[in-house]
């Protein structure tokens, strides 16, 4: 009996954004590349104030740098392959390639989802304790409350774009449909973690300053 027909897969080529015009490629690369140099200085900046000023060092910000932590490999994991096809235009991946990519993709995104849960749990309890109401409403209660808004934000992003990406039906989603929601949550939601979590906040931004305050 002859061999059969057999065929290896060994690569596969990804869509992307194939369809633009090469200036915008280009130009949509230059954005990315922005974006990710800012997402990952951001997020680092974060893990440093948290290590370095004793101010930080609560377990509300020990969420947050642990968070930010993910968020830079998170989007590393698909922003670095997606810079590369936007500027060369080999739309291809190998097999081991995309099987790792993947990996790490779907185990950040998991251990991110249970961050953000646990991260809820502790907003909980530090606004919900059985306090006298003159005691809930110290200075450290009220920045409770305004993280608190800032992490619904962050749970509304995360799950509002997996829900759109995974809940619903290739025929109720559109191809490009996807492919915002996709970068909305691989690219952006990293890009703002820093601002919605911690720039904002009083604490942080005093922090900064003493940090550079004492490099000058």
């Amino acid at each position: 009996m002859g061999p059969g027909n057999e065929s290896v897969v060994a690569e596969f080529i990804l869509e992307g954004f194939s369809g633009l015009d090469q200036r915008l490629q280009l130009f949509l690369s230059l954005l990315l590349l922005l974006i990710y140099l800012t997402t990952v200085m951001g997020n680092t900046t974060i893990i440093f104030l948290v290590c370095v000023d004793h101010h930080l060092q609560t377990p509300m910000y020990f969420f947050i740098s642990n968070l930010a932590f993910l968020e830079i490999w998170f989007t590393s994991s698909t922003t670095i392959k997606l810079l590369m096809i936007l500027s060369s235009g080999r739309r291809t991946i190998s097999l081991s390639s995309c099987f790792a990519q993947s990996y790490f993709y779907f185990s950040l995104g998991v251990t991110e989802f249970v961050l953000l849960v646990v991260m809820s749990f502790d907003r909980y309890v530090a606004i919900c304790q059985p306090l006298h109401y003159a005691a809930i409403m110290t200075s450290g209660r009220k920045k409770a409350f305004a993280t608190c808004s800032s992490h619904l934000i962050a749970l509304a992003i995360v799950y509002g774009s997996c829900i759109v990406l995974y809940a619903q039906t290739s025929e109720d989603v559109s191809l490009e449909t996807n492919r915002i929601v996709a970068l909305l949550n691989t690219v952006l939601y990293p890009f703002l973690n820093p601002f919605i979590y911690s720039f904002r906040n009083k604490t942080v931004t005093l922090a900064l300053k003493e940090a550079t305050g004492r490099a000058k």
